[in-house]
Protein backbone atom coordinates (compact mmCIF):
# COMPACT_ATOMS: atom_id res chain seq x y z
CA UNK A 1 0.00 0.00 0.00
CA UNK A 2 2.86 2.57 0.81
CA UNK A 3 4.38 1.74 -2.61
CA UNK A 4 1.23 2.70 -4.13
CA UNK A 5 0.58 5.87 -2.50
CA UNK A 6 4.00 6.98 -3.00
CA UNK A 7 3.21 5.84 -6.65
CA UNK A 8 0.46 7.50 -7.33
CA UNK A 9 2.39 10.87 -5.16
CA UNK A 10 4.98 10.58 -7.62
CA UNK A 11 2.50 10.52 -10.74
CA UNK A 12 0.86 13.73 -9.20
CA UNK A 13 4.20 15.60 -8.99
CA UNK A 14 5.17 14.49 -12.53
CA UNK A 15 1.87 16.07 -13.62
CA UNK A 16 1.97 18.88 -12.05
CA UNK A 17 5.31 19.65 -13.56
CA UNK A 18 4.56 18.65 -16.76
CA UNK A 19 1.24 21.30 -16.38
CA UNK A 20 3.62 24.03 -15.23
CA UNK A 21 6.32 23.36 -17.65
CA UNK A 22 3.32 23.35 -20.63
CA UNK A 23 0.46 25.36 -19.49
CA UNK A 24 -0.28 29.19 -18.49
CA UNK A 25 2.54 31.62 -20.25
CA UNK A 26 4.00 33.80 -17.14
CA UNK A 27 3.71 37.72 -17.25
CA UNK A 28 7.75 38.61 -18.11
CA UNK A 29 8.26 35.97 -20.50
CA UNK A 30 4.86 37.84 -22.60
CA UNK A 31 6.33 41.04 -21.74
CA UNK A 32 9.26 40.58 -23.00
CA UNK A 33 7.94 38.91 -26.32
CA UNK A 34 6.21 42.01 -26.41
CA UNK A 35 9.04 44.19 -26.31
CA UNK A 36 10.71 42.20 -29.41
CA UNK A 37 7.83 42.44 -31.47
CA UNK A 38 6.07 45.69 -30.99
CA UNK A 39 9.58 47.34 -30.87
CA UNK A 40 10.88 45.88 -33.69
CA UNK A 41 9.64 47.41 -36.78
CA UNK A 42 10.95 50.83 -37.80
CA UNK A 43 7.00 52.19 -38.75
CA UNK A 44 3.54 50.97 -38.98
CA UNK A 45 -0.09 51.43 -39.60
CA UNK A 46 -3.29 50.90 -38.10
CA UNK A 47 -6.92 50.83 -38.62
CA UNK A 48 -9.21 50.92 -35.30
CA UNK A 49 -12.29 51.67 -34.41
CA UNK A 50 -13.15 53.28 -31.42
CA UNK A 51 -16.86 54.01 -29.64
CA UNK A 52 -16.99 56.02 -26.96
CA UNK A 53 -19.86 56.60 -24.55
CA UNK A 54 -21.79 59.63 -23.93
CA UNK A 55 -24.34 61.00 -22.12
CA UNK A 56 -26.41 61.18 -25.59
CA UNK A 57 -25.22 57.70 -26.38
CA UNK A 58 -22.61 55.50 -27.78
CA UNK A 59 -20.30 57.55 -30.83
CA UNK A 60 -18.41 55.47 -33.04
CA UNK A 61 -15.00 56.93 -34.89
CA UNK A 62 -12.60 55.54 -37.53
CA UNK A 63 -9.02 55.82 -36.51
CA UNK A 64 -6.19 55.33 -38.88
CA UNK A 65 -2.53 56.16 -37.74
CA UNK A 66 1.22 56.23 -39.08
CA UNK A 67 3.87 56.17 -37.14
CA UNK A 68 7.32 55.80 -38.00
CA UNK A 69 10.61 55.80 -36.27
CA UNK A 70 11.80 58.02 -34.30
CA UNK A 71 8.83 60.05 -33.62
CA UNK A 72 7.28 61.10 -36.66
CA UNK A 73 3.29 60.01 -36.19
CA UNK A 74 0.17 61.19 -37.94
CA UNK A 75 -3.50 59.95 -36.58
CA UNK A 76 -7.00 60.53 -38.38
CA UNK A 77 -9.91 60.27 -36.48
CA UNK A 78 -12.94 60.67 -38.19
CA UNK A 79 -16.88 60.54 -37.26
CA UNK A 80 -19.69 58.88 -38.66
CA UNK A 81 -19.74 62.43 -41.54
CA UNK A 82 -16.80 61.79 -43.04
CA UNK A 83 -16.06 65.40 -43.77
CA UNK A 84 -15.82 65.95 -40.65
CA UNK A 85 -11.85 64.38 -39.77
CA UNK A 86 -9.06 65.49 -37.77
CA UNK A 87 -6.03 64.98 -37.19
CA UNK A 88 -2.85 64.79 -34.92
CA UNK A 89 0.09 64.99 -37.08
CA UNK A 90 3.86 65.15 -35.34
CA UNK A 91 6.68 65.83 -37.45
CA UNK A 92 9.86 68.27 -37.10
CA UNK A 93 7.89 71.19 -37.39
CA UNK A 94 6.54 70.35 -33.98
CA UNK A 95 2.71 68.81 -33.09
CA UNK A 96 -0.23 69.83 -34.95
CA UNK A 97 -3.52 69.50 -34.17
CA UNK A 98 -5.79 69.93 -36.97
CA UNK A 99 -9.62 70.29 -38.20
CA UNK A 100 -9.75 70.92 -42.00
CA UNK A 101 -13.56 70.69 -42.72
CA UNK A 102 -13.31 73.92 -39.60
CA UNK A 103 -10.07 75.01 -41.67
CA UNK A 104 -7.95 75.56 -38.08
CA UNK A 105 -5.23 73.85 -37.27
CA UNK A 106 -3.11 74.39 -33.73
CA UNK A 107 0.55 74.11 -33.69
CA UNK A 108 2.73 73.89 -30.53
CA UNK A 109 5.56 72.13 -29.06
CA UNK A 110 5.08 68.86 -27.18
CA UNK A 111 6.35 65.88 -26.30
CA UNK A 112 3.17 64.16 -27.38
CA UNK A 113 2.52 61.24 -27.16
CA UNK A 114 4.85 60.32 -24.31
CA UNK A 115 3.18 62.09 -21.33
CA UNK A 116 0.31 60.33 -21.72
CA UNK A 117 -1.65 56.55 -22.23
CA UNK A 118 -2.64 56.44 -26.21
CA UNK A 119 -4.73 53.14 -26.99
CA UNK A 120 -4.24 53.87 -30.69
CA UNK A 121 -0.22 53.53 -30.37
CA UNK A 122 1.17 50.40 -30.09
CA UNK A 123 3.98 51.59 -27.90
CA UNK A 124 2.02 53.37 -25.90
CA UNK A 125 0.16 50.47 -24.43
CA UNK A 126 3.43 48.62 -24.08
CA UNK A 127 4.82 51.46 -22.16
CA UNK A 128 1.47 51.41 -20.03
CA UNK A 129 1.70 47.36 -19.53
CA UNK A 130 6.05 47.95 -18.21
CA UNK A 131 5.42 51.06 -16.07
CA UNK A 132 2.31 49.65 -14.06
CA UNK A 133 3.93 47.28 -11.32
CA UNK A 134 0.41 46.89 -10.23
CA UNK A 135 -1.00 44.94 -13.54
CA UNK A 136 -3.16 42.06 -13.91
CA UNK A 137 -2.29 39.40 -16.33
CA UNK A 138 -4.32 36.74 -17.10
CA UNK A 139 -4.11 34.29 -20.12
CA UNK A 140 -7.53 32.95 -22.03
CA UNK A 141 -7.35 29.96 -25.29
CA UNK A 142 -6.54 32.99 -27.68
CA UNK A 143 -5.08 36.07 -25.38
CA UNK A 144 -3.93 37.44 -23.30
CA UNK A 145 -5.28 40.06 -21.09
CA UNK A 146 -3.45 43.02 -19.08
CA UNK A 147 -5.37 45.39 -16.90
CA UNK A 148 -3.39 47.94 -15.95
CA UNK A 149 -3.64 51.93 -15.02
CA UNK A 150 -3.77 54.48 -17.69
CA UNK A 151 -1.75 57.67 -17.81
CA UNK A 152 -4.15 60.16 -19.31
CA UNK A 153 -4.52 63.85 -18.69
CA UNK A 154 -8.42 62.69 -17.42
CA UNK A 155 -6.67 60.46 -15.49
CA UNK A 156 -9.26 60.54 -12.59
CA UNK A 157 -12.24 59.96 -14.60
CA UNK A 158 -10.55 57.12 -16.72
CA UNK A 159 -8.21 55.47 -14.37
CA UNK A 160 -7.98 52.17 -15.68
CA UNK A 161 -7.41 49.78 -19.36
CA UNK A 162 -7.58 46.55 -20.38
CA UNK A 163 -5.39 45.54 -23.14
CA UNK A 164 -6.42 42.18 -25.13
CA UNK A 165 -3.75 40.69 -27.28
CA UNK A 166 -3.76 37.81 -29.25
CA UNK A 167 -1.51 34.89 -28.63
CA UNK A 168 -0.48 33.95 -31.94
CA UNK A 169 0.32 36.94 -33.72
CA UNK A 170 1.32 39.00 -30.13
CA UNK A 171 -0.50 42.26 -31.41
CA UNK A 172 -3.62 44.01 -30.03
CA UNK A 173 -6.51 43.09 -30.90
CA UNK A 174 -9.31 45.20 -28.18
CA UNK A 175 -8.50 48.35 -25.49
CA UNK A 176 -10.95 48.98 -23.32
CA UNK A 177 -11.17 51.84 -21.04
CA UNK A 178 -13.17 52.91 -17.61
CA UNK A 179 -14.55 54.50 -15.83
CA UNK A 180 -13.72 54.95 -11.68
CA UNK A 181 -17.11 52.74 -11.19
CA UNK A 182 -15.97 50.28 -13.30
CA UNK A 183 -17.89 51.07 -16.68
CA UNK A 184 -16.88 51.00 -20.17
CA UNK A 185 -16.46 54.32 -21.61
CA UNK A 186 -14.29 53.50 -24.88
CA UNK A 187 -13.14 50.72 -26.47
CA UNK A 188 -10.91 50.35 -29.50
CA UNK A 189 -11.76 47.58 -31.51
CA UNK A 190 -7.88 47.10 -33.90
CA UNK A 191 -9.61 45.79 -37.36
CA UNK A 192 -5.26 45.87 -39.36
CA UNK A 193 -2.10 46.35 -37.87
CA UNK A 194 0.79 46.36 -40.62
CA UNK A 195 4.32 46.34 -38.99
CA UNK A 196 6.96 47.55 -40.90
CA UNK A 197 5.22 49.87 -43.00
CA UNK A 198 7.49 52.80 -43.13
CA UNK A 199 6.56 56.00 -44.69
CA UNK A 200 8.68 59.21 -45.56
CA UNK A 201 9.21 62.60 -44.17
CA UNK A 202 7.05 64.01 -46.81
CA UNK A 203 3.83 62.21 -45.95
CA UNK A 204 4.02 63.89 -42.42
CA UNK A 205 4.29 67.24 -43.82
CA UNK A 206 1.07 69.73 -42.54
CA UNK A 207 -0.79 72.15 -45.22
CA UNK A 208 -4.22 72.55 -42.84
CA UNK A 209 -6.27 73.78 -45.06
CA UNK A 210 -5.62 71.67 -48.39
CA UNK A 211 -9.20 69.68 -47.71
CA UNK A 212 -10.93 71.87 -46.20
CA UNK A 213 -14.41 73.54 -48.42
CA UNK A 214 -14.67 76.82 -48.44
CA UNK A 215 -18.42 76.47 -48.63
CA UNK A 216 -18.37 74.48 -45.34
CA UNK A 217 -16.29 76.69 -43.46
CA UNK A 218 -18.35 80.20 -44.24
CA UNK A 219 -21.58 78.68 -43.99
CA UNK A 220 -20.77 77.79 -40.39
CA UNK A 221 -19.41 81.62 -39.27
CA UNK A 222 -21.62 83.22 -41.96
CA UNK A 223 -23.77 84.60 -38.97
CA UNK A 224 -21.37 85.69 -36.48
CA UNK A 225 -24.22 86.04 -33.90
CA UNK A 226 -24.20 83.54 -30.82
CA UNK A 227 -25.93 82.47 -27.25
CA UNK A 228 -23.15 82.66 -24.64
CA UNK A 229 -23.19 79.15 -22.92
CA UNK A 230 -22.22 78.69 -19.27
CA UNK A 231 -20.25 75.25 -18.33
CA UNK A 232 -22.76 72.82 -16.79
CA UNK A 233 -20.01 71.54 -14.83
CA UNK A 234 -20.46 71.74 -10.78
CA UNK A 235 -17.27 72.62 -8.98
CA UNK A 236 -18.20 73.09 -5.31
CA UNK A 237 -18.11 76.64 -3.98
CA UNK A 238 -17.27 77.97 -7.33
CA UNK A 239 -20.14 80.68 -8.71
CA UNK A 240 -19.80 83.27 -11.73
CA UNK A 241 -19.01 86.83 -10.49
CA UNK A 242 -19.02 88.90 -13.50
CA UNK A 243 -19.56 88.40 -17.12
CA UNK A 244 -18.25 91.26 -19.57
CA UNK A 245 -19.31 91.49 -23.22
CA UNK A 246 -17.08 93.54 -25.97
CA UNK A 247 -17.44 93.68 -29.31
CA UNK A 248 -14.25 93.05 -31.76
CA UNK A 249 -13.81 92.54 -35.28
CA UNK A 250 -14.97 88.85 -35.64
CA UNK A 251 -18.54 89.82 -33.44
CA UNK A 252 -19.28 89.30 -30.15
CA UNK A 253 -16.73 88.35 -27.65
CA UNK A 254 -18.06 87.20 -24.05
CA UNK A 255 -15.72 86.78 -20.62
CA UNK A 256 -16.73 85.11 -17.91
CA UNK A 257 -15.08 85.31 -14.72
CA UNK A 258 -16.12 82.20 -12.18
CA UNK A 259 -14.21 82.68 -8.41
CA UNK A 260 -14.22 80.58 -5.97
CA UNK A 261 -11.56 77.76 -4.56
CA UNK A 262 -11.08 76.84 -8.06
CA UNK A 263 -11.32 80.15 -10.02
CA UNK A 264 -10.96 80.12 -13.28
CA UNK A 265 -11.89 82.82 -17.15
CA UNK A 266 -13.57 81.50 -20.10
CA UNK A 267 -13.34 83.43 -23.30
CA UNK A 268 -16.37 82.76 -26.27
CA UNK A 269 -16.42 84.15 -29.68
CA UNK A 270 -17.11 83.07 -33.33
CA UNK A 271 -14.49 81.20 -34.93
CA UNK A 272 -12.15 82.55 -37.43
CA UNK A 273 -11.45 80.18 -40.55
CA UNK A 274 -8.26 80.00 -41.85
CA UNK A 275 -6.22 80.07 -38.77
CA UNK A 276 -3.06 78.92 -37.15
CA UNK A 277 -3.06 78.94 -33.79
CA UNK A 278 0.60 78.72 -31.80
CA UNK A 279 -0.14 77.15 -28.60
CA UNK A 280 3.43 79.33 -27.10
CA UNK A 281 3.39 76.86 -23.73
CA UNK A 282 4.55 73.69 -23.74
CA UNK A 283 1.17 71.53 -24.41
CA UNK A 284 -0.64 68.63 -25.39
CA UNK A 285 -3.31 67.76 -27.93
CA UNK A 286 -6.60 67.37 -25.20
CA UNK A 287 -9.40 65.25 -25.70
CA UNK A 288 -12.75 67.95 -24.73
CA UNK A 289 -15.48 65.00 -24.71
CA UNK A 290 -13.17 63.14 -27.39
CA UNK A 291 -12.98 66.11 -29.68
CA UNK A 292 -9.69 67.68 -30.02
CA UNK A 293 -8.14 70.91 -28.86
CA UNK A 294 -5.29 71.93 -27.53
CA UNK A 295 -3.64 72.06 -23.69
CA UNK A 296 -1.39 73.43 -21.54
CA UNK A 297 -0.29 73.27 -17.74
CA UNK A 298 -2.62 76.41 -17.04
CA UNK A 299 -5.53 76.52 -20.06
CA UNK A 300 -7.20 74.39 -22.95
CA UNK A 301 -8.78 76.08 -26.08
CA UNK A 302 -10.82 74.18 -28.87
CA UNK A 303 -13.79 74.72 -31.40
CA UNK A 304 -17.28 73.50 -31.20
CA UNK A 305 -20.13 74.57 -33.12
CA UNK A 306 -18.28 77.31 -35.16
CA UNK A 307 -17.57 78.62 -31.74
CA UNK A 308 -13.52 79.52 -30.13
CA UNK A 309 -13.37 78.85 -26.48
CA UNK A 310 -10.74 79.59 -24.44
CA UNK A 311 -10.24 78.60 -20.50
CA UNK A 312 -7.54 79.75 -18.35
CA UNK A 313 -6.82 78.80 -14.86
CA UNK A 314 -4.51 78.44 -12.12
CA UNK A 315 -6.67 76.61 -9.90
CA UNK A 316 -8.33 73.57 -11.69
CA UNK A 317 -6.36 70.47 -12.24
CA UNK A 318 -6.32 69.15 -15.96
CA UNK A 319 -9.42 66.52 -14.96
CA UNK A 320 -11.48 69.89 -13.98
CA UNK A 321 -10.24 71.98 -17.44
CA UNK A 322 -11.54 68.90 -18.88
CA UNK A 323 -14.17 68.44 -17.16
CA UNK A 324 -15.42 72.05 -17.43
CA UNK A 325 -15.02 72.12 -21.12
CA UNK A 326 -16.59 68.96 -21.69
CA UNK A 327 -19.87 70.77 -19.91
CA UNK A 328 -19.63 73.60 -22.60
CA UNK A 329 -19.73 71.02 -25.47
CA UNK A 330 -23.35 70.15 -24.03
CA UNK A 331 -24.31 73.44 -22.52
CA UNK A 332 -23.71 74.81 -26.64
CA UNK A 333 -26.50 72.25 -28.08
CA UNK A 334 -29.06 73.22 -24.93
Amino acid sequence: MDALKKWQTFVLVLLICLLAGCGAASEEKVKKQLAEKWAQPEGYEVQAEMHVQSPEGAVSYQIEVWHTKPDYYRVSVTDQDPEKNQLIVRNKEGVFVISPHLQKSYQFKSEWPLKHSQAYLIESLFRDIESDKEAQFTEQDKTYTFVTKTKHSHQQQLPKQTIEIDKKSLLPTRVVIHSEDGQEKMELDFKKIELGKIHTAADYEVDPFEKAKDETASAELDDPQFETAYPLAELPGVELVEEQVMETSRGKRVILHYSGEKSFTLVQEPAAPNELLPVFAPGDPAPIDFQLGAMTDYSMQWEDNGVSYFLASTQLTTDEMIEVAASMSAASQK
